[in-house]
């Protein structure tokens, strides 16, 4: 009995032995590929740490551009506003010099006017004048002819 045993024990021992082995093989095997996977995983969530970094660093130097460019906008309004104002200064100023000059067109036109109106009165002065000397020359010629005669 002991030799039917024992070949029995060993082929047992064996195939139990050669399970045991295929099952440690395997649970090697799974622990690989976990093992695998969770340094996937790891590498993932890194990446993810790693791109949640530089989108947070990506978002701040977004934010500081945006105000940069809001400060330039800023500059560029003001500086805007002041040459708007500068021309409506150059506007007013041109608007108060076409004023001066129709305002001195019409006081040239109403001086010209009054001189041309002087002018007249001047002539028919001169005129009167001119017919007051013959009248008078008429008269001492006349007076001087009647005292000859």
């Amino acid at each position: 009995m002991e030799g039917s045993a024992l070949p029995f024990s060993r082929g047992a021992g064996f195939t139990l032995g050669s399970n045991i082995l295929y099952a440690i093989s395997k649970l090697k095997s799974q622990v690989c590929e976990l093992e695998e996977e969770l340094k996937k995983k790891n590498i993932l969530i890194k990446e993810k740490e790693v791109s949640a970094t530089d989108l947070q660093s990506r978002c701040i130097n977004l934010k500081n551009k945006i105000a940069y460019l809001d400060h330039e906008l800023q500059n560029f309004k003001d500086k805007a506003c002041s040459l708007d104002d500068e021309l409506c200064k150059v506007h007013a100023k041109a608007k108060e010099q076409e004023n001066h000059t129709e305002n001195s067109k019409i006081s040239y036109s109403a001086a010209a006017t009054k001189m041309n109106g002087l002018f007249y009165k001047l002539c028919e002065q001169l005129q009167l004048s001119i017919e007051n000397i013959k009248n008078q020359k008429l008269t001492t010629f006349e007076s001087k002819i009647a005292s000859e005669v």
